[in-house]
Formats: C-alpha cells, sequence, structure tokens
C-alpha cells in the first residue's frame, strides 16, 4: 500500500530532471537548427555571409558535444565549405587551420558515432591534404564505404575523394572503389549517378567499364536517358 506513493514520488523526480535536462539544452538546439539552415543553403549554392558562418562555427564545440548527428553533420560540412574557399597557394596556413580543424571535428564526432560513413569520408579528405599515408586513406574510406555503402551523403563525399587521391590510395581500396561505382550504377538516383560518374579520371573510368556490362538493360536505358549520358555509360 506504501509502494504506490513511493514509486510515484521518483516517477515524478524522473520527469523533472528530464525536462530540465531538456531545457538546458533549448539555447544549443537553437544553434543548431541555425548551423543547418546555413549548410543547406551553402550546399544549394546560394550566397553566405562569411561572418554567418563564422559566428555559428563559433559555437561548434557545443553542438558536437551533444553527439547528434546533423548537428555534426552540418559543423563539418560547413567547415569544409570555407576550406574550399580558401586558395591554398594564397594562405596555406588558414587552409592547413580548417584542414586541421575538420580532422579534430570529424574525429570527436566519430567517438560518438564510430559507424558513421560520412565523418569517416570528411576525416579522409581533411587527413589526405595534410599529407598523410595513402595506406591511412585508402583505410579511412573503406571503414567509410563499409558503414555507409549506399547513403547517399557518404557516397558522394567518397567519389568526390576517390576521384582526387592517387593511384596508390585506389589500388589499395580496389574493392570499396568498386563497390562504389557498383551501388551508383544500380541504385542511386539517375542524376546523382550521371553527375558522379562523369568526368572520371583513368583509374576510375577503367573500374567504370568493368562494371557496365554487369548493369540490368532495364536500369542502362534510364540512364541513358539523361542529356549527355550516352558518353559517360553507352556500352563500347
Amino acid at each position: 500500500m506504501k509502494r504506490e506513493p513511493v514509486i510515484a514520488v521518483v516517477l515524478l523526480a524522473v520527469l523533472i530532471a528530464v525536462n530540465f535536462s531538456q531545457m538546458r539544452f533549448l539555447p544549443v538546439a537553437a544553434e543548431f537548427r541555425d548551423l543547418m539552415q546555413l549548410r543547406k543553403l551553402a550546399y544549394a549554392g546560394e550566397p553566405l555571409a562569411a561572418p554567418a558562418v563564422d559566428d555559428a562555427l563559433s559555437r561548434a564545440d557545443a553542438i558536437v558535444a551533444l553527439c547528434d548527428h546533423d548537428g555534426i553533420t552540418a559543423v563539418v560540412d560547413l567547415l569544409t565549405w570555407q576550406a574550399d574557399r580558401i586558395i591554398p597557394r594564397e594562405n596555406r596556413e588558414a587552409w592547413l587551420e580548417k584542414l586541421r580543424r575538420i580532422d579534430e571535428v570529424s574525429v570527436k564526432g566519430l567517438q560518438c558515432q564510430p559507424t558513421n560513413g560520412f565523418l569517416w569520408a570528411r576525416l579522409a579528405f581533411a587527413r589526405w591534404f595534410l599529407g598523410r599515408p595513402a595506406t591511412e586513406q585508402a583505410m579511412l574510406l573503406g571503414y567509410s564505404q563499409s558503414y555507409a555503402p549506399s547513403e547517399i551523403a557518404s557516397l558522394t563525399a567518397r567519389m568526390t575523394q576517390w576521384k582526387r587521391v592517387s593511384s596508390a590510395v585506389l589500388d589499395l581500396a580496389h574493392d570499396h572503389v568498386e563497390a562504389d561505382i557498383r551501388t551508383l550504377f544500380n541504385y542511386a538516383p539517375t542524376r546523382t549517378a550521371f553527375e558522379q560518374l562523369s568526368d572520371l579520371p583513368p583509374p576510375l573510368a577503367d573500374v567504370l567499364k568493368s562494371q557496365l556490362p554487369l548493369l540490368p538493360p532495364e536500369r542502362l536505358e534510364v540512364l541513358l536517358k539523361i542529356s549527355g549520358a550516352e558518353k559517360v555509360f553507352a556500352p563500347e
């Protein structure tokens, strides 16, 4: 008879604690939404004010501390957006510092989400330009492909990186490269497949050619409806 009031008091205490915790994080959540909106505008090609991005990223550590997938992704993507707008030969130290920051945030994110394929791909991007070895590059991109084989954001991030790395990396990670191209061929939205598989460097173009005979005829027919696709997908 006496247990019910005790249980009720305990449940009430838990609810109060949860509500307090949620209220404590409300300011961070608002900043998190701002970051996501900036990221969306950046990758839609919309003009952004650099001070607005700097201000949003000044609160990045608090957002990363929440271990939230969307928040960490927004932070890393905006840092990458900033790095892409620095011309290394004009301001090499600023460029390297941005790459180090991408490395740092990606590592922190992976401590929260070790199977996040997108963050493994972004870490590979940063470390490649920081001069790390081909073996590490192949390993990082391999982790990304293993953990997120068909997630479009991760897949396109890897393809961007596959296009810039050396032949040594491609040789070490051949199975992962082949799997990514095969996934784009067979399952990605047709426009995405066309954009990602166009203008490939010779080693990747060779992998593409090896996969063409394995493509189902109905899928090839759909791909060839895109203007210019016959230059990419037409069998020789």
